[in-house]
């Protein structure tokens, strides 16, 4: 009996085993045409222009509406149901061997929200939720420099549905992954940096990987000089 339980045991489970293959097969045929594709969510830069010293306050904003167009033109309807995070990594940009390289800056600032919350989480940096207010989602901070030097900040937002649903947008398209991107305008980036240091990507000193941080061409980042 209890070998007849055992074969029975193993025959249901391999049955899970198949059906999930065969599903996998079916979700892979309807998903043939599986699009990537990604949305800008803005930064700007309020206050703070121009020269910083130490203490001086530079002020952002970011807002992301319900309905928006993707970079490739895509209408995209949110859900109401969304919490946004937003999360930034300091950098300090030094010069070793006639090369440019980045050290993670944690003391140098201060940081503190004017419209949204502190938050813990699983980023590295600081990190901000955004309030929800009418059909947007909203955050305005602050950033006091303690100390001179050339930074770079580099910064992400990560959307969740509250429910646990794997959408953000109410099209429930599962052969689309939908990404979301800090966008912040060239002239606030300070891009013109990169000619003066004579690089286009930055990685940090002796880290444990060997991968650029960040890259003229990316859109996420902003320096920030302190004299």
């Amino acid at each position: 009996m209890k070998t007849r339980s055992l074969f029975i045991f193993a025959l249901f489970s391999l049955c899970i085993v198949l059906s999930a293959f065969q599903c996998g097969d079916r979700y892979n045929d309807l998903c043939q045409d599986y699009v990537q594709d990604s949305f800008p969510v803005s930064l700007n830069r309020t206050a703070g222009s121009g020269v910083l010293n130490p203490y001086d306050t530079v002020k952002f904003i970011s807002a992301l509406g319900k309905k928006i167009s993707s970079y490739n033109n895509t209408p995209i309807v949110l859900k109401d149901s969304l919490e946004g995070t937003f999360y930034f990594q300091a950098y300090r940009v030094t010069q070793s061997a006639g090369e440019y390289n980045l050290q993670i800056a944690n003391i140098e600032f201060n940081y503190f929200p004017t419209l949204g919350i502190n938050s813990g989480g699983p980023f590295n940096g600081s990190q901000f939720m955004y309030r929800k207010i009418g059909d947007s989602l909203k955050l305005a901070y602050n950033i006091v420099p303690g100390k001179q030097g050339l930074f770079v900040f580099v910064n992400n937002m990560y959307l969740r549905d509250r429910f646990y649903s794997n959408n953000i947008d109410t099209s429930n398209d599962r052969c689309r992954n939908l990404r979301e991107i800090i966008d912040i305008p060239a002239t606030q980036r300070r891009a013109d940096i990169w000619d003066s240091i004579g690089m286009t990507e930055l990685r940090v000193a002796n880290g444990n990987y060997n991968y650029p941080v960040v890259k003229k061409s990316d859109r996420n980042y902003f320096f920030l000089r302190v004299l």
